[in-house]
Order: structure tokens, then C-alpha cells, then sequence
């Protein structure tokens, strides 16, 4: 009888290791093919929307896996987990609401894909937490800030949402100019080097566009810029027209005082 108990740890210790190692191998081959880099793809799997679907793919097959695992490893140890699952009791009852809240975060997952809520790329803002989406899985993504920390949502919970992507941005540059400024010649200038800007830039959407004096102070008048950029790049289009302001603009230093503005 000992023998024989020895004799079935023993295969049921080496079965299960030879699942583990299976399920490892399956679980990385997985990984490979669906994240593989290949410079004939590169263009496919550069596209955020192909990068959301095939994460979310790649957390399907691992949970997929890894409940096979689980049930290979009970039938490997003779353990029959229907009598034990039916008296569990109120145990039994926390893990359903427990498998109720995964299964909503799943549905959850498949609407944001199907519905393109948003992409693996994307700029988004949860509930006033604004950053990247690094990673989109099944049950939670993953949402990098701009200071690089990261938080991790259910994605039933990820509301409200707003997809900064989906939209531009809005640079806002403001100056304020001498009343003994020569303003045509200086409309002359503006005007030639918001056109060169845009012309090298790779940043904007629109052509910058000068409105004119938008305000009266007590000892100068207030000229206004705006362009629309493409996201989250406002600030530095800001950057850069006031660098270009001041450098190209050439105004005299008793005609030009600088006051900036950003929205």
C-alpha cells in the first residue's frame, strides 16, 4: 500500500511538473507569435487599434491556459471538484460575486475593443487621472502619467472616461507690445514666421493664426496666437512659438514685453 502511494506522488509530481513546463512554453509561444517583430509587419502592428486587439487576444489565451492548468492539475491529483464546489457554501457565494465582477470586467474589455472606446497609444483622462494607455488586457488597463507613474483600472470601472485622442489640442500664446510699437510692421514679421513655423513643424494641425490685439493695458496692448496641435503637444507648440517670438521677432526692447498665456 505504501508502494503504491509512493508510486502515485511520484507520477503525480512529475505530471504536474510536465503541465507547468507545458503550460510555460504554450503561454510564452503565444507571447512570441502575437508580439513578434518583424520589420514586414512593422507597419500592422505599429496601428493602436491592432496593438488593443491583439493584447487583449494575447490575455484571453493566458487566462485561457491557465484555467486548463488548473483543471489538469486536479484530474493529475484525483481531485473532483464538483461535490467540493457544491458545498462550499457562503465561501461558494463570495466567489461567485467575485466571478460576477471578472466576468463584467470581461464584457467591459470586449465593448471598449468593439466599441472603440480607445487604443493602446491613446490619451485618455479616468475620473480626473490623465496619462497614456501603456496596456489593455481582458479585465484591466493599464495607465502611465506623464510623471511615470502608473494605475491599473478595472475596465468596468473606467468611467467617466474621456479619450483625449479622439480630439486636438489648443496652443494659446499671448505678448504684450509697447503702444509705440509699429504695429503693421510687426503683423508683417508675425505673419511670415507663423508661416515658416508651420511649414516646419510636424506639431500642428492648423496654420497658427493671429488674432489680432486681444486686450488693452495700462501701458501696452495684448496680441494673441492660437493653432490647433495634434494631442497633448499644446504646450510644446506654446514653447516654441515664444522661443520663436523672442529670438526671430527682432522687436526693440523697450517696444516688447513678454506676458504668456496657456490653455
Amino acid at each position: 500500500m505504501s508502494d503504491f502511494i509512493n508510486s502515485f506522488t511520484f507520477s503525480a509530481i512529475l505530471y504536474s511538473l510536465i503541465t507547468i513546463l507545458l503550460y510555460v512554453v504554450f503561454l510564452n509561444l503565444a507571447k512570441r507569435l502575437l508580439f513578434k517583430d518583424n520589420v514586414d509587419v512593422n507597419k500592422t502592428l505599429n496601428n493602436p487599434k491592432f496593438k488593443t486587439i491583439v493584447r487583449i487576444i494575447y490575455s484571453l489565451v493566458k487566462y485561457t491556459l491557465f484555467l486548463v492548468l488548473v483543471l489538469l492539475l486536479f484530474s493529475i491529483w484525483g481531485i473532483d471538484i464538483a461535490p467540493a464546489l457544491a458545498g462550499l457554501g457562503l465561501l461558494g457565494f463570495v466567489i461567485g460575486l467575485s466571478a460576477q465582477k471578472f466576468i463584467g470586467d470581461i464584457i467591459a474589455g470586449f465593448l471598449i475593443v468593439f466599441e472603440n472606446h480607445f487604443s493602446v497609444g491613446d490619451t485618455v483622462d479616468v475620473n480626473g487621472f490623465t496619462g497614456t494607455v501603456i496596456d489593455f488586457g481582458l479585465r484591466s488597463t493599464k495607465i502611465k502619467h506623464w510623471k511615470g507613474h502608473v494605475k491599473i483600472f478595472s475596465n468596468s470601472h473606467l468611467s467617466p472616461l474621456t479619450n483625449l485622442s479622439k480630439t486636438h489640442s489648443t496652443a494659446i500664446v499671448k505678448f504684450n507690445l509697447s503702444y509705440e510699437a509699429d504695429l503693421k510692421i510687426i503683423n508683417q514679421k508675425l505673419s511670415k514666421l507663423l508661416i515658416d513655423y508651420y511649414e516646419s513643424s510636424n506639431l500642428l494641425n492648423t496654420k497658427p493664426k493671429m488674432l489680432g490685439i486681444s486686450n488693452f493695458n495700462s501701458f501696452s496692448f495684448e496680441i494673441t496666437v492660437i493653432c490647433e496641435t495634434i494631442v497633448n503637444q499644446q504646450y510644446q507648440v506654446e514653447r516654441e512659438l515664444r522661443e520663436l517670438i523672442l529670438t526671430k521677432l527682432k522687436l526693440k526692447g523697450d517696444d516688447f514685453s513678454y506676458h504668456a498665456h496657456k490653455k
